[in-house]
């Protein structure tokens, strides 16, 4: 009896024991589970502060003054551990500004971290101004509606695949013109390239073309292109289909002040069909319509220390609207180590490379010759320079104005009050003469850097 008591007993205060044990557990896990669910707002656990942090919070809700969008506000930064922008609204470098949409907001710095701007996105003012960059393969560029076949600049950036050879999210020939160019057929056209104007452009396949340089008040380059067969008269300047001026702009005047007036020409005021932005060989420009008396369109672009001016002339607009898209800008060559030829008598100088030392100069000579159309003879001189090898050369030849009239073949690179000069390439190498052929190109950039002596 005694043992079964004892059982009993012993059963009965074990039984206590795990009772007594598990209602402790059930105590102590409960609190564990209502411990950490106190720690947890909207499924987040939030990492307890310190003193010194709340007490920056607290002194900023004192701050809010019982206003409901400054103390929601607050409460995000508190939520998240941010600090307060400075009160210019700036962040520390991998920060940028955050806010409420609400007057009384505080202004926060939230960490950048691995945000970029996808492909075709504009960028917000926030996001601009906190410096986000586009994601990875993205360029940020100037945004531009296209309406119509007009650019229309807009204030804001976008993120771009630009260039990638495909007019993509968010592109078009405004602000990606590498990738969304109008496709224009130029097939039969041939392209024209001025080392010495830094530009290229297609046109027709007849016109010729001539580069002059003449020292006016705004030192101005000219490119003229011309067609013959459209003449009407012997003035030269009756069949010039398109013009290109490069006018210096030494007093970096804005476009308006440096064509209000000059030369009796406000254009802003003047052109009759008004005057529109565009963007021509990848660069902001303004397009004026009928600008003078025959109805010619000018397109204008400014650029570092001059401006670019593209004259539809004698050309019509049809032909003038499919040569604009083609004209592209070059790198300038490099004649930082070129060697300077100077003829005191006719006034003028040439730059040769490296690659032309100890070219051979031959004496000028009087020539007669005969226009193959005309059967007009024509008197000039010319000077002959010919690469050391003696299979590239190259002439410039001094012509008075009546007989430059009835010339042919040559290339017009500058005139003066008595001259015209011209210049023409030869090149006699075979084909497959790779080196030789960089030799002719380098001779064109040579008449190319043709300029006059200043007195």
């Amino acid at each position: 009896m005694q043992k079964e008591a004892l059982s009993v007993v012993t059963v009965k205060t074990l039984l206590a024991v795990l009772l007594f044990a598990g209602l402790g557990t059930i105590i102590v896990g409960g609190g564990y589970i209502i411990g950490e669910y106190s720690k947890t707002q909207n499924n987040k656990i939030v990492k307890p502060v310190d003193q010194e942090t709340e007490n920056y919070y607290n002194l900023l809700e004192e701050k809010c003054n019982g206003d409901n969008c400054c103390v929601s506000s607050l409460k995000t930064m508190r939520a998240n551990n941010y600090k307060e922008a400075d009160k210019n609204g700036k962040c520390p470098v991998g920060f940028f500004m955050n806010m409420m949409k609400c007057i009384a907001s505080y202004q926060w710095c939230e960490p950048i971290g691995e945000k970029c701007i996808k492909e075709g996105r504009i960028l917000s003012i926030e996001e601009r101004l906190a410096g986000f960059p586009c994601c990875d393969g993205l360029n940020q560029r100037v945004h531009y509606d296209l309406i119509g076949d007009e650019c229309v600049l807009e204030d804001i950036a976008i993120c771009i695949n630009c260039p990638n050879g495909e007019c993509g999210l968010g592109e078009n020939k405004c602000n990606c013109l590498e990738d969304c160019e109008e496709q224009i057929d130029t097939s039969d056209w041939q392209t024209y390239q001025s080392e010495k104007g830094g530009f290229k452009l297609s046109v027709p396949i007849k016109w010729d073309f001539s580069e002059r340089i003449s020292s006016t008040e705004e030192g101005v380059d000219l490119f003229l292109f011309f067609d013959k067969e459209a003449a009407t008269s012997i003035d030269e300047y009756d069949y010039v289909q398109l013009n290109i001026r490069i006018k210096q702009n030494k007093l970096d005047l804005s476009m308006e002040d440096f064509y209000n007036g000059k030369q009796n020409t406000d254009l802003f005021r003047d052109a009759r069909g008004g005057y529109k932005k565009i963007v021509v060989g990848g660069k902001d420009a303004v397009r004026f319509k009928e600008k003078d008396d025959i109805g010619a369109d000018v397109v204008i672009i400014p650029l570092q220390g001059k401006f670019i001016e593209i004259d539809s002339a004698n050309s019509n607009i049809e032909t003038f609207n499919k040569i604009l898209p083609t004209f592209k800008f070059v790198e300038l060559a490099d004649t930082s180590n070129w060697q300077i030829y100077r003829n005191e008598e006719f006034g003028f100088e040439i730059d040769f490379p490296i690659t032309w030392k100890d070219y051979i100069e031959k004496s000028k000579e009087n020539k007669t010759s005969t226009n193959r159309d005309t059967l007009k003879e024509y008197n000039y001189q010319y000077i002959y320079f010919l690469h050391p090898q003696r299979i590239v050369g190259f002439a410039i030849g001094i012509f008075d104005k009546e007989n430059w009239l009835i010339s042919e073949g040559w290339k017009n690179i500058g005139e003066n009050e008595k001259y015209i000069f011209g210049s023409v390439s030869n090149n006699s190498a075979s084909p497959d003469n790779l080196f030789m052929l960089e030799r002719y190109k380098e001779s064109l950039s040579i008449t190319s850097s043709f300029k006059f002596i200043e007195n």
